[in-house]
């Protein structure tokens, strides 16, 4: 990695696998969630895959949150019954600018990944979820 290197590369932890993988000179399997971002390290920006959409959930404290970043755009609902809350990182890496109401796309492509990408846990259950 070049000193001085910036990269606007989207990732999340689930990518080192795959990417410690490749720096191994192995084949990840294929049946990870991550991708590699070895060529974002190496500087080839140009053969970087991209994530279509990240998911997350945090099942913490009585707080069953739902996150979901899509290109700049970041959904998050705070419990399964909250009103979902649109951010464009673009404009607003603070989030403190939920931009919902104008954005009703977004939400509701927020809310079906939602629906689509939660997986009942009996180790991080969600009971209005689940």
């Amino acid at each position: 990695i070049r000193a001085g290197t910036e990269s606007g590369h989207v990732g999340a932890f689930w990518d080192f696998l795959p990417t410690a993988t490749e720096l191994a000179g192995m084949k990840p399997p294929d049946n990870l969630d991550g991708i590699s971002f070895l060529p974002t390290l190496l500087g080839h920006d140009s053969r970087q895959k991209q994530h279509e959409y990240l998911y997350w959930e945090f099942a913490t404290r009585g707080r069953n949150s739902q996150v979901v970043r899509m290109g700049a755009w970041k959904a998050v609902r705070l419990t399964p019954t909250s009103a979902t809350e649109i951010y464009d990182l673009s404009t607003d890496v603070g989030e403190e600018r939920n931009v919902a109401a104008r954005h009703p796309d977004v939400v509701a492509r927020a809310e079906a990944l939602f629906r689509s990408e939660h997986t009942p846990s009996q180790d991080w259950p969600i009971p209005e979820l689940d």
